[in-house]
């Protein structure tokens, strides 16, 4: 029969109405495109990190943002690094898709998310395919945790599944056809591997689709692995084998709509926090006599920790000798240092920490 999961929108709609106001919260706040870029950058790595971690990857988030800073090109040599590039990768192709309207969910969609999520460490040869063996989750703890429905019914269950997705468009919350079609994917698990990765970029994809990515300053993946006990407690509570029984996921969802809650908070707070940060910057910057246009290199210092002579020239719209005396000037007065010459000469305090307004107490 069709998949259509029980929901008391009852109980759920006090839960989607804060998370609109919160999100005009966040829609209203005037984010300074560098601050915007680098809470993006700590976002996406953050999201990888959470995803991967989920199943056990031991690389730290300062790890996986050290590695997607790497050129282009700079290979990685661990599986735990391949999976972090490979999730991060997967996302993004979600996002992408989740933002093209002119096409919609399939099951093709899902098995390319699945494809490029394993793509680099699949050990079972069967990326971007529905399994073909009976699968089983277990729980270290407690032996078997939990019995998917058999391979012969994996096809219909994701086409049923599919439907009820597109059909919901226009008529159901977007956050909630993302809760459910996240729980349902976990509890099909229909690859031989890499389905909770999967399951969680294809929530990024139901975000995106929705409008409800947030400026991509908030890590979805985060919402499941903080605490990550309460993830796997929460799709425990839906049943132990397939079918569900009865499939009521309105449990699951206001768990999902609590936790999103809170980070989103989380991320109006921090954004405010950096924001009035940069608006110091500023000021400092007035007070010591020095042109306000390097507020641009001073906020890429501080949140990247370095900025090239290339890039300020550009960003402010000044000559290439005027962006060198000006940065030569922020030595003069901060802990700057100079690294590199020509076009790709970059200025940044020492050990790449990040300027900070202490920083500016050396004339």
């Amino acid at each position: 029969m069709p998949f259509q999961p029980a929901l008391d929108l009852a109980r759920l709609t006090p839960l989607l109405d804060d998370l609109g106001r919160l999100r005009q919260e966040l829609d209203a706040l005037d984010i300074p495109p560098t601050l915007q870029r680098w809470l993006q950058v700590q976002t996406e790595a953050r999201g990888a990190h959470m995803s991967t971690r989920i199943e056990g990857n031991l690389m730290t988030e300062p790890e996986v943002r050290n590695l997607f800073a790497r050129p282009q090109g700079e290979g990685a040599g661990t599986r735990a690094e391949l999976e972090n590039l490979d999730y991060r990768d997967a996302a993004r192709f979600a996002r992408q898709a989740g933002g093209d309207f002119h096409a919609d969910i399939d099951g093709g969609l899902i098995r390319a998310l699945h494809f490029l999520t394993v793509r680099t460490t699949d050990h079972t040869t069967t990326a971007g395919q529905y399994r073909t063996r009976q699968n089983v989750v277990l729980d270290g703890q407690r032996g078997r945790a939990y019995l998917p429905p058999p391979p012969g019914d994996v096809p219909k269950l994701m086409t049923d599944l599919v439907l009820w997705a597109r059909h919901q468009r226009g008529k159901t919350h977007p956050l909630v056809i993302a809760a459910v079609m996240h729980a349902e994917f976990v509890k099909i698990h229909p690859f031989d591997d890499g389905n909770g990765r999967t399951a969680r970029a294809l929530t990024v994809y139901f975000f995106e689709r929705g409008g409800w990515l947030l400026s991509r300053l908030v890590s979805i993946e985060q919402v499941f692995a903080e605490p990550m006990s309460e993830y796997y407690a929460n799709l425990n509570a839906l049943g132990d084998r397939y079918p569900l029984t009865p499939p009521d996921l309105t449990g699951w969802c206001e768990w999902f709509f609590d936790r999103l809650e809170k980070h989103v908070g989380r991320a109006v707070a921090v954004v405010e926090t950096h924001s009035e940060a940069t608006e110091r910057f500023e000021q400092v910057l007035l007070d010591r006599n020095l042109p306000a246009r390097l507020a641009w290199a001073v906020r890429a210092m501080y949140f990247f920790g370095e900025v090239t002579a290339k890039d300020y020239e550009h960003a402010a719209g000044i000559a290439r000798a005027t962006a060198v005396h000006d940065l030569n000037e922020l030595m003069a007065r901060t802990r700057v240092e100079r690294v590199g010459s020509g076009p790709t000469t970059k200025y940044r305090v020492p050990g790449n920490k990040g300027l900070s307004l202490q920083d500016f107490s050396i004339d």
